[in-house]
């Protein structure tokens, strides 16, 4: 008997497809869905800009505005609480970037050394245990906020 062999090579066509059948959805429900509500009233109080309003930071009103001036058209505006999860992210990369600089490890775009997984565990272990004790560096009633403009 010939031993089995195994190939290399990785078949990423199953990905690629769904990744492709994913992109087609989404341009069909960008085509056919209206401005929602929030966007419209968004684009409203970016027409009279203030330091502050009623239930919102100036900052959204701000980024429309600033694409009008650049020609730029506001496609959506995506806006997300921060919750534990984001703080958590946000702590365990700022302790990842400190041990990585501490022990002189520099990482490149994609990482996927074990020195890198380890550390990574490590620095999110940590940031567990320090959150709950943080002071506010993050506030948690405060918003994620994307702008998606289109020339």
């Amino acid at each position: 008997m010939f031993p089995m062999q195994v190939s290399s090579q990785k078949n990423y066509k199953p990905l690629f497809l769904f990744i492709l059948i994913w992109l087609a959805v989404n341009i069909l429900q960008a085509c056919f869905t209206g401005i929602d509500g929030d966007e419209a009233y968004y684009w409203t109080y970016s027409q009279h800009l203030q330091w502050g309003y009623f239930d919102h930071p100036p900052m959204v009103a701000l980024f429309i505005k600033l694409g009008e001036i650049f020609d730029l058209k506001p496609v959506a505006i995506y806006k997300e609480k921060v919750t534990p999860v984001h703080k958590l992210l946000f702590y365990n990369v700022r302790i990842f970037s400190n041990l990585s600089r501490m022990i002189g490890y520099k990482t490149g775009i994609v990482d996927r050394s074990l020195k890198f997984k380890v550390l990574n565990k490590i620095s999110y272990w940590i940031a567990k245990i320090v959150m709950p004790f943080s002071k506010a560096d993050l506030k948690i009633d405060g918003h994620t906020i994307i702008v998606v403009y289109e020339k």
